[in-house]
């Protein structure tokens, strides 16, 4: 489920940034190992406080954006496996600004829009050949 960040909640309720990368560190560096993590948000804050960006960005294949007490945690992933899902280069991991998170906004948005519109056509393509068949 796809979520907002609360207008209004502690920040001393979440991880900093060094915490989440320990628990990485110590638990396999993988999506996996953030299951304790969501556990403790969602119970405190009601929501996991952490996204998907499923697009290249900073030489890496993607990234989880994570809420995190000093601001937002850019963690980037170049690997995904079949029962770990996204492993994360814990090294290149650090805080973003607000321009930042607003080129990378803006690069989905556009990778977003681009398949949208590619999906569409392809939709009207095939129902054209469906009714040319008949």
């Amino acid at each position: 489920m796809l979520s907002k960040i609360p207008k209004c909640f502690d920040t001393e309720l979440l991880m900093t940034k060094d915490q989440v990368l320990t628990l990485l560190r110590e638990n396999g560096r993988s999506d996996r190992a953030l299951v304790p993590l969501r556990a403790t948000y969602c119970a405190a804050l009601g929501d996991e406080l952490m996204w998907l960006y499923p697009i290249s960005f900073d030489g890496h294949l993607g990234a989880r954006i994570i809420a995190v007490r000093e601001g937002f945690l850019f963690l980037p992933y170049d690997y995904i496996d079949a029962d770990e899902y996204e492993i994360f280069s814990t090294e290149d991991a650090r805080l973003v600004d607000a321009d930042e998170l607003r080129l990378m906004r803006n690069l989905l948005y556009e990778y977003t829009e681009d398949i949208f519109q590619a999906f569409g056509d392809a939709i009207h393509l095939l129902q054209g050949r469906k009714i040319a068949s008949n």
